[in-house]
């Protein structure tokens, strides 16, 4: 049986717009994908919806879905990272939800968000519109920046010089919390 807030999502973000497709299987969670409007590149872009249950246990007055998003694009290699990390680093610290990520194993470039929504689900379709479509926002403000670093076709430097009011700000304020723990 499909998660209640997959389930609503599957019903109602529809009528909102949206296109969407459910994903899973035995022992599996449910997942509903979500098609929004095409990404910084033109290209088709559709992000996860995973609702969880069981990661807050002492509430009953909450539940969490993650909203996820897999960039086209690998990151860097290991010895191409320690930069690349920086530029995630400086970018996450401006972005109003979520975080952008690698994983080490497999270099899989991703975005994350974690949404609390109500147990009433009087306000879902517009709680997850709303985090659907910042989500979107932000992959599309910093996913060229970061998609454009992870393949080579710019360096960390050129993508944080090409975009000070953004990045260029969130590396400053990293770099002055550098310099106060010295």
């Amino acid at each position: 049986m499909a998660h209640a807030i997959i389930e609503h999502a599957q019903r109602e973000l529809p009528g909102a717009g949206s296109e969407v497709q459910p994903i899973g299987g035995v022992n599996e969670p449910m997942q509903l994908l979500v098609k929004t409007e095409a990404d910084f590149a033109g290209r088709e872009r559709w992000l996860l919806l995973t609702a969880y249950d069981d990661l807050m246990d002492d509430t009953d007055e909450t539940r969490i879905v993650q909203i996820f998003y897999r960039f086209p694009a690998e990151a860097p290699a290991p010895a191409d990272r320690g930069d690349f990390a920086r530029l995630l680093v400086a970018v996450n610290n401006v972005i109003t939800i979520g975080q952008f990520c690698y994983r080490e194993e497999d270099a899989l470039l991703y975005f994350r968000a974690l949404v609390m929504l109500p147990a009433a689900p009087d306000s879902w379709t517009t709680l997850l519109n709303d985090h659907l479509s910042l989500a979107a926002f932000q992959i599309d403000q910093f996913g060229l920046a970061i998609e454009s670093s992870a393949i080579g076709a710019q360096t960390v430097q050129a993508a944080i010089a090409a975009d000070p009011r953004r990045i260029g700000q969130a590396e400053h304020l990293l770099q002055a919390h550098r310099q106060r723990r010295l």
